[in-house]
């Protein structure tokens, strides 16, 4: 919901989430695409809910250490924490185009993907499908 997106986007970037699947279908794309926004231009996350990012992240810390004991002979979750700050070159964004934005012109194609990197705030998107 869009009152939680927030908050599930601060998180997912701070604990490492790269890959970002969204569509006009799933309904995500408008609520998170300001978030992006707001992302790729500051490089950082805004805590607009600051009296409980102590506490989610505590969570997330947790989640963390079940991971690493989990696979004690495997990568670290640790070294893949957080991608915070990192840019748009870390993240992976994919969409997919509802029926009405699909095309068989790829000048239209094209002009919709130029629309969504723009609500997004990014120059490229990873996939398009």
């Amino acid at each position: 919901s869009s009152e939680f997106a927030p908050r599930g986007l601060a998180l997912a970037l701070r604990g490492g989430v790269r890959h970002y699947d969204m569509a006009t279908d799933y309904g995500n794309s408008d609520i998170i695409a300001p978030l992006f926004q707001k992302y790729f231009k500051k490089g950082k996350i805004d805590w607009d809910f600051e009296e409980e990012k102590d506490e989610l992240l505590q969570k997330l810390d947790l989640v963390r250490q079940k991971a690493d004991s989990a696979y004690k002979n495997e990568t670290k979750t640790k070294s893949f924490r957080g991608t915070e700050g990192q840019g748009r070159n870390n993240l992976f964004l994919t969409y997919k185009l509802s029926n009405a934005e699909q095309s068989t012109d790829p000048a239209a194609v094209r002009q919709t993907i130029r629309k969504l990197t723009s609500k997004f705030g990014t120059s490229y998107l990873d996939l398009v499908s």
